[in-house]
């Protein structure tokens, strides 16, 4: 941090803190393409990690395997960069 804060000019982490808050949207701001994730039942060893995300809704639980109702789902890609074992995808609608 020390270094990058001398290349950049910066004398302290206050003089950069909060900076990239102008470029946060909310869930409801976000444009996202026409996508919607899909999760190969071949991959997917139900960890149920892709469950765990506060603001979707699209990922159903099965007994052995989880799946995506593509209905729901927003195409944030969020579950595709979670999953463990490589079983999420987004594929166009």
């Amino acid at each position: 941090l020390d270094r990058y804060m001398d290349e950049a000019g910066y004398a302290s982490v206050n003089d950069f803190c909060g900076a990239a808050l102008k470029h946060v949207l909310g869930p409801n701001e976000m444009v996202y393409a026409d996508v919607a994730a899909w999760i190969d039942p071949e991959k997917c060893v139900n960890c149920r990690k892709c469950t765990k995300l506060a603001a979707c809704d699209a990922i159903e639980v099965g007994s052995e395997k989880c799946g995506v109702n593509a209905d729901v789902c927003v195409g944030c890609g969020l579950c595709a960069g979670i999953c463990p074992s490589g079983a999420i995808s987004m594929r166009t609608r």
